[in-house]
Order: structure tokens, then sequence, then C-alpha cells
């Protein structure tokens, strides 16, 4: 086999590993509750903003603190702290879900936007499952819970039924 050949082939098999390692990229969003930072994949995010008017409903769980209004439709808006056992959070920032459940979630802050390989993804195994988290994020040799959203919206669920 010629050299030329051979590098361009070894060239090509680079290339191909770089590409390989690219889609196991994934996009964060690192975030707070109260001072805790979380994580949720970007992807699940539809929109960040603060300030909107939240109208408070009555009879409802405590950490469903209303509803607000989003391009004219409604939206509910979820405190997470108060699920995951912390004081309500004073704030006015949201986050809105990227699926058909028209949710916000009350945060306290963005931290930042962080990209992470696989090996950065810690899943919970069965022995380890958690109601409200699927694992842990490493972000600069920190360990950040990363948000089960579908948690969170089944226990809105079968709260409502509930009551």
């Amino acid at each position: 086999m010629s050299d030329e050949l051979f590098t361009t082939i070894k060239n090509k098999v680079k290339e191909e590993v770089k590409l390989k390692n690219k889609d196991d990229e994934m996009l964060w969003l690192i975030f707070t509750i109260n001072q805790r930072p979380f994580a949720l994949p970007s992807n699940s995010v539809k929109e960040i903003f603060r300030n909107p008017t939240v109208f408070p409903l009555p009879f409802s769980p405590s950490y469903l603190t209303g509803v607000l209004n989003r391009y004219g439709d409604p939206y509910a808006v979820i405190d997470p702290a108060l699920l995951i056992g912390e004081e309500a959070q004073n704030s006015v920032l949201f986050i809105t879900l990227n699926d058909d459940t028209h949710t916000c979630f009350k945060i306290t802050d963005v931290r930042e936007f962080f990209t992470a390989t696989q090996k950065d993804i810690n899943k919970f195994s069965e022995e380890e499952i958690s109601d409200f988290f699927e694992g842990t994020l490493s972000v600069n040799g920190n360990d950040i819970l990363i948000i089960k959203t579908s948690a969170f919206l089944e226990r809105l669920e079968n709260d409502i039924e509930r009551a």
C-alpha cells in the first residue's frame, strides 16, 4: 500500500471519529433552583423568560403557583423547589418545556449552557431511582442533578386527579 493511500485512509478514519464524537455531544442548560444547580437537556427547553404575570389558581397544589399567558396560551407554572424539599423560590425567571404540556418551571437563575459527552452523564440505576432526577451530569468536576421533567408532570396530574 502506498504511503499516500495509507495517509488518506488514516485521515478519513480520523474525520469519521471526530464526526462520531460530535454526535455524542449534547448541549445542557445548567440553572439554579434557590442556590442549588440542576441540569436539563437544552432541547427540552423551548424558552427562557422573566417577569410574566402569574395568575394564582385556587384549590391547587402548593407547587403549582399558577398559570401565565404565553402567546395567548395558558401555561401551568410549577415551582420544583417545593417538590424537592426546598423553600419556595423568590424568582421571576421561567423556562418553558419544549413539549405539548404547556408547562413552565420556575427557576432562580441560568448558570450556563454546557456541552457534555456520554462520559459526563451518569444515569441512575434501578436501585438508585429517584422521584424527580434521572442521574447526574459532571460539569467542571461537580455532579449536577438532571431534572426528570416527566416526574414533575406525572405528580401534578396525579395530585389533580385526587383532588
